[in-house]
């Protein structure tokens, strides 16, 4: 049974049909496809193909999940290197900031 590409957010009955004249039957259609195969349909950029894609890759079960895990297809689990702390930098000593001279006058200007 096949999941309706309604169920993909942002795709109701007009999009879906639009969907399906360009070769978009269902949800699982949609999760397979790419960025530009789905851009190619009239009303889907690249945003709205990418969110779409992504939306029907969550409701669409894949077919990794459904397969068990074999001794061959598990991966070596490595240790983290363990990273030593660096030592703190030191502080190069501030040089005192010079004042600038301003020049008064005593004089006033009336």
């Amino acid at each position: 049974m096949s999941i309706s590409s309604t169920n993909v957010t942002g795709i109701g009955l007009s999009t879906a049909a639009t969907l399906a004249k360009h070769g978009f039957k269902d949800a699982a259609d949609i999760a397979k496809s790419s960025v530009a195969a789905l851009s190619a349909v009239p009303g889907f950029g690249p945003i709205r193909a990418k969110r779409a894609i992504a939306d029907a890759r969550s409701i669409v079960p894949s077919k990794k999940s459904a397969t068990p895990k074999t001794k061959a297809s598990k991966k070596k689990k490595t240790k983290a290197k363990e990273k030593t702390p660096k030592p703190p930098k030191e502080k190069k000593a501030k040089k005192g900031k010079k004042q600038k001279k301003t020049k008064k006058s005593g004089k006033k200007k009336k």
